[in-house]
């Protein structure tokens, strides 16, 4: 199935690639963790095993960077060869432009099916084979031909000469008043749409409206811009951390504290953003080392100064450094992923 198109001196710079890749996943989507790597394991196991004592160390400097890859990547053509395993539909997506381009993405019985003509649910089993299909998959994929990725959303059934909905996902929330809020999306930050009545929103699988104010960053939504209609599909995030200039709002509350940047790094006050999540900060009598706990658990420990953090499970984590300033700790915005996966920055 799969062809080779690397030699061994590449082996672990694709490692550190995959590493990445699973951290990215588990951070930005918690709950498709054990289905992304039940689905790419069989690919990826013997890169790991050939090289991972190489790369752990590198793996962590491209975690660094990971926060500048999109949520999601779309792609769309007609439906292929359609196989099942273990719980896992793989979809073979055909570009129809060039068979560089096909890819063959995993689903599961999570993953959002969405009837373009009506908005409402399907399954795998209304899957046709040679239908239009628009997907969207995670931001990374194997080095197999054709490559694989875990799919995030599809649309199909499309009608001819129609506007296929797309999968966007919020990330700048301004609720104006009752009737009007003010949105961007992922990639397109410098677009902004203003949601009022005119716009029929519903959840995905359901006929219940939804209100503006339930939107947020981090909602992701099937948006058919030409004729105002828009599905909320299962949100993956608890809850949302925005950082604009120096303000930071924690679930659209505005906190004093403010942020600072340093060599192109956000960082944010620790303390007062996680307590506003619900979580506990303690710290030594010399104010070297916290600790970020709930319910008496610690699940983070940061000595200022260091690059290397402790894990819930004791795991070591790489991170830039923490430091102290004005008696307030400031660590890099992405170490919010290590307190809870489930929160959207």
């Amino acid at each position: 199935m799969f062809e080779k198109v690397v030699g061994f001196q590449e082996l672990s710079s694709i490692s550190v690639r995959i590493i990445d890749s699973y951290l990215y996943c588990s951070r930005r989507f918690p709950r498709r963790r054990k289905e992304f790597f039940r689905s790419m394991k069989k690919a990826f196991s013997f890169l790991l095993a050939l090289v991972s004592a190489l790369t752990l160390c590198s793996a962590a400097a491209f975690t660094a960077g990971s926060e500048s890859l999109p949520p999601f990547t779309r792609v769309w053509g007609t439906i292929g060869e359609i196989t099942e395993s273990d719980g896992i539909t793989s979809v073979l997506i055909r570009s129809g432009r060039d068979d560089a381009l096909d890819i063959v993405l995993h689903l599961d019985e999570h993953t959002p099916i969405v009837d373009d003509a009506t908005g409402k649910p399907l399954t795998t089993a209304d899957l046709k084979k040679g239908a239009d299909v628009y997907a969207w998959h995670l931001p990374f994929m194997t080095m197999s031909l054709p490559p694989q990725s875990t799919a995030v959303a599809l649309v199909t059934n499309i009608p001819a000469d129609h506007g296929a909905g797309q999968l966007v996902e919020v990330c700048q929330a301004n609720l104006l008043n009752e009737k009007e809020l003010s949105v961007a999306f992922e990639r397109e930050t410098d677009a902004l749409y203003l949601l009022n009545d005119e716009y029929s929103i519903t959840r995905f699988g359901t006929e219940e409206a939804v209100s503006l104010s339930e939107l947020h960053p981090g909602s992701r939504l099937i948006f058919w811009q030409d004729e105002k209609r828009m599905v909320l599909l299962d949100s993956l995030y608890d809850s949302f951390v925005e950082v604009s200039d120096e303000t930071v709002r924690v679930n659209g509350k505005k906190l004093s504290a403010k942020a600072v940047e340093q060599e192109g790094t956000v960082y944010i006050p620790l303390t007062p953003v996680v307590r506003e999540l619900g979580y506990t900060v303690y710290r030594n009598a010399a104010r070297t080392r916290y600790t970020v706990r709930k319910d008496g658990k610690i699940l983070l420990t940061i000595p200022v100064g260091s690059e290397t953090l402790t894990g819930a499970e004791g795991e070591t984590i790489y991170s830039l450094p923490a430091f102290v300033e004005n008696n307030r700790l400031y660590v890099p915005l992405t170490l919010l992923s290590r307190v809870d996966a489930g929160i959207w920055y």
